[in-house]
């Protein structure tokens, strides 16, 4: 009888660590997934007329496309998180309000009787192949 309920406790102890470990990967996978192409499509290169200005990040899109990955990739992951967004001028350092070179996202997402997961990135705009600054 008592290795029946030990087996039960150890098979118990078994799957609760893998659906948190199965939680805990997912939310890492999505946010490594975030890299890919979210930031590069909220570069503006050409104005309003076309012509080739200073690569920046359109901020009001790159929020919006950031939390719309997010809500898609992480609803099977995690009911709730939050994520906040700081954008930087490279040459200075300091914070910027408009066509901001280097943008910071910062996620946070509470796991059931656990801690919660902290992660951050950072996107930058450097020259590369195409021209840039």
């Amino acid at each position: 009888m008592f290795n029946m309920l030990l087996w039960a406790l150890i098979l118990l102890f078994s799957s609760a660590s893998f659906q948190y470990s199965h939680i805990i990967g997912g939310i890492n996978r999505v946010f490594l997934g975030l890299y890919k192409a979210v930031g590069e499509a909220a570069v503006i290169v050409y104005d309003e007329f076309g012509e080739e200005t200073t690569p920046h990040f359109d901020t009001g899109y790159f929020e919006q496309s950031v939390i719309s990955y997010f809500d898609t990739a992480l609803s099977s992951y995690a009911a709730n998180y939050e994520v906040g967004f700081s954008y930087y001028c490279p040459e200075t350092g300091e914070k910027c309000v408009s066509r901001c070179q280097e943008a910071d996202v910062y996620f946070k997402c509470p796991i059931p009787m656990l801690h919660e997961i902290k992660k951050s990135a950072r996107f930058v705009i450097k020259e590369g192949f195409h021209g840039g600054r």
